[in-house]
């Protein structure tokens, strides 16, 4: 009896440690794949497995180690979005942005602390916290104004745009965006900038016409039109077309 004992918790042994050597196993080979991927894929890997948390947990983490490995502050930032996103806890990306403030507050660097009041202002302002939000673009813009980075201050003169636009303060809306159009006016800006642009032009177009000025709500629609198809933003440019019409 006792050997017959021995031999069942052996065998739960054997398949204990096969299990774990096999997840192991998974694990490891996963994360070799992994490796082969950019931060733009994993970011859509990241979504794609929301449905399955521990999954996208695992995409997160990876994305943040990798990013740490390449010293890609900006990208570290959106591992760290991620996984506040799907473990519903701010805490992992509002620290992280307050750690690079902290760091960089005392620095002329062009780029920081400004982006880190920026993104915080943007995590709170999708989440509906409209006064954190808007004290964050105050100091981002304040920090950017003692530096020359021109594309991040029409970045944030949006932002404050589009908080004034909440609280119905249409006209101080319309007035920063344009301060901000001056920037795509006169910069040969990036491929990489044309979603920023294209935002501005739809919101300048959508505050016009809510105040049924709809000739200025028309042309700034076509404008961004005209800059969807002059970047092949075909994913983008049906949307306009029916925003259009609205207007029409």
């Amino acid at each position: 009896m006792k050997k017959r004992i021995l031999l069942i918790k052996s065998t739960i042994a054997v398949l204990f440690f096969c299990t774990c050597f096999s997840a192991l196993g998974q694990n490891s080979s996963q994360k070799d794949t992994l490796s082969n991927y950019t931060f733009e894929e994993l970011s859509e890997k990241f979504y794609t497995a929301k449905p399955d948390s521990l999954k996208a947990v695992l995409y997160a983490k990876y994305h943040i180690n990798k990013a740490r490995k390449e010293k890609d502050t900006l990208q570290i930032g959106s591992g760290y979005y991620f996984l506040s996103d799907i473990t519903r806890d701010s805490t992992y990306y509002v620290n992280y942005w307050n750690q690079i403030i902290r760091a960089t507050r005392s620095t002329n660097n062009t780029l920081y602390p400004t982006i880190s009041y920026f993104k915080i202002g943007d995590f709170f302002f999708h989440k509906g916290e409209k006064e954190i939000a808007l004290n964050n673009y105050l100091r981002a813009l304040n920090s950017v104004i003692k530096t020359p980075n021109d594309s991040l201050k029409a970045f944030i003169l949006t932002r404050i745009g589009m908080s004034k636009y909440r609280n119905k303060e249409y006209s101080d809306a319309i007035e920063l965006y344009k301060k901000s159009l001056i920037y795509f006016n006169k910069e040969k800006y990036t491929r990489n900038e044309t979603n920023e642009h294209i935002s501005l032009l739809l919101n300048l177009s959508s505050t016009h016409k809510y105040l049924k000025q709809y000739d200025s709500a028309f042309f700034y629609n076509k404008k961004a039109y005209l800059t969807a198809i002059k970047f092949d933003r075909n994913d983008i440019i049906g949307y306009l077309t029916n925003s259009s019409g609205g207007i029409l």
